[in-house]
């Protein structure tokens, strides 16, 4: 039996990363010739423990890279926990397993017993990832980024950039999500391991099945509801809400009032063309109300005034179900970027609102997609563009659905590639 630890965490409230980490699990394991066990850094261990299943063994520990906004407090946060990894590795180093004898929690365990190690699963790489490669490599691990966005705003100095090149260079397999990340690193120098671009690891996540679909549909009151049905996914703190209005020198609370009144009109404004309902899904629910879609769900359905054309669903869904209910939309419009994957593997036309600074979605809608014109950019975010981007979109649903039937079934194969190559160079 293989051990690989996904040395950092994946929060399951964030149905987008539940997505990442079932797909993590299911292309390793699909190449694998022996059993795989996956170790996973956590900071809420019981409910990760419960999404992830019997194949991930969750870690009540939070791992090297902190957590948190503030840059002072996550300074301070991995100067802790950095003087803890390297007393660890020097023990480690003299002692091997009986080191463990002296660091009794299970993240040194971790550590020890894995075969191989993931680190950089999104777009939340980070600075703080390349001390981590480095630990990991005098560990004398096998070290993987599996599947990654990696911004440029990262390696940001040139003391930086060479570091994250340096230690980029020291691992044993790189695989991006898009093409964006595949050229930032080959333009900065890292040439050494192996580098491809694959997909996004969310396309390959099982939904549950139609009859299932079904019976939730049922259940949550959606089944007897006007059409068509469009769902909307409205995030309150994410990358997407501050990139909004740039040229706007808004307070946070001035910017969410109006991001949020913008939404509210434009959805008011497609209810007038073609009625129908919107099902506000939610693809995050915390830790806490900036990172909860269904408060901004409830604040845009305020600020309808159709609102009984809003319904909300409020049930702490799996992401598994999430994306069999979306299988029962005719359209989604989405500022989750898995939200927007989920329902366009399921063959639903989807507009995803984000930024052209967001590499991830960009390059995945337009690369991997090949649907740039599902796009909407939200720096100049006004009820009518986004109205009438909606409903171009709805026009040419059908052209939509045929891209998709004949793109996802190679975003599948180019997502489980990502196991191909993690058997080729890591296992």
């Amino acid at each position: 039996m293989r051990t690989i630890f996904v040395a950092e965490t994946v929060p399951s409230q964030n149905k987008g990363e539940a997505a990442l980490m079932h797909g993590i699990v299911k292309s390793i394991q699909h190449y694998a010739d022996e059993d795989v066990i996956f170790y996973l850094c956590s900071e809420r261990q019981h409910l990760d423990q419960i999404e992830y299943g019997d194949s991930v063994r969750v870690l009540d520990n939070k791992g090297l890279v902190p957590l948190g906004d503030g840059s002072a407090r996550k300074l301070i946060l991995f100067s802790g926990n950095a003087a803890q990894h390297l007393l660890f590795l020097l023990f480690h180093t003299l002692l091997g397993r009986f080191s463990l004898i002296l660091f009794r929690d299970d993240l040194w365990k971790a550590y020890h017993e894995a075969y191989a190690i993931i680190i950089g699963h999104d777009n939340a790489f980070s600075k703080f990832h390349i001390p981590l490669i480095l630990f990991a490599k005098l560990m004398r691990k096998k070290t993987a980024v599996y599947g990654a966005t990696i911004m440029p705003v990262v390696l940001n100095s040139n003391l930086v950039r060479k570091l994250g090149r340096y230690a980029l260079n020291k691992v044993d397999l790189i695989t991006t999500r898009e093409g964006l990340t595949f050229k930032h690193l080959t333009d900065i120098g890292v040439n050494k391991p192996p580098l491809h671009c694959t997909a996004d690891k969310a396309f390959i996540l099982d939904p549950t099945t139609p009859e299932e679909a079904s019976a939730l549909f049922e259940k949550l009151g959606l089944d007897d509801l006007p059409k068509p049905i469009i769902g909307v996914m409205v995030v309150k703190g994410s990358t997407v809400f501050k990139a909004a209005f740039k040229d706007e020198n808004y307070s946070p609370d001035e910017k969410y009032d109006r991001h949020v009144t913008e939404i509210a009109n434009a959805l008011d404004n497609i209810h007038k063309q073609i009625g129908g309902t919107f099902i506000f899904v939610p693809h995050c629910i915390g830790p806490g109300d900036n990172l909860d879609d269904r408060v901004c769900a409830v604040a845009v359905k305020d600020k309808m005034v159709n609102k009984d054309s809003a319904v909300l669903v409020n049930d702490e869904l799996r992401v598994t179900e999430l994306k069999g209910l979306m299988g029962n939309f005719d359209m989604v419009v989405s500022e989750r970027t898995h939200g927007g994957i989920n329902a366009a593997t399921m063959k639903v036309p989807t507009l995803w609102i984000t930024h052209p600074k967001d590499h991830r979605t960009y390059g995945i809608v337009t690369d991997t997609l090949e649907l740039p014109q599902c796009l909407y950019n939200i720096e100049d975010l006004r009820s009518e563009t986004l109205s009438e981007k909606i409903m171009e979109i709805w026009g040419s649903r059908d052209e939509i659905v045929a891209t998709l039937t004949e793109n996802i079934p190679k975003a599948q194969d180019k997502t489980m590639s990502n196991g191909r190559l993690f058997k080729q160079h890591i296992l």
